[in-house]
């Protein structure tokens, strides 16, 4: 086996460890980005519940649906 080949085939091994490594830490940081939006939505929740509705529609329009239909169902199980 020649230098060449030597440095070629440490530069592939090198290439893998650095894309399995990316790859580790693209799924970390995706997995950050869920929590940051779920912790993001229970606020936005506990903010139109508290009577926040015309803020939470300005600014979280695609939330609505999903705030007004765990508000009708909080609703429901309360028997209002």
């Amino acid at each position: 086996m020649d230098n060449n080949t030597i440095i070629y085939r440490t530069l592939a091994e090198e290439a893998v460890l650095t894309i399995a490594q990316l790859t580790m830490e693209k799924e970390q940081l995706m997995e950050k980005i869920d929590c940051v939006e779920t912790e993001l939505f229970e606020a936005v929740q506990v903010a139109y519940y508290r009577g926040a509705t015309e803020w939470a529609r300005l600014n979280y329009p695609n939330w609505i649906d999903r705030l007004t239909v765990a508000d009708r169902t909080l609703a429901e199980g309360a028997g209002l």
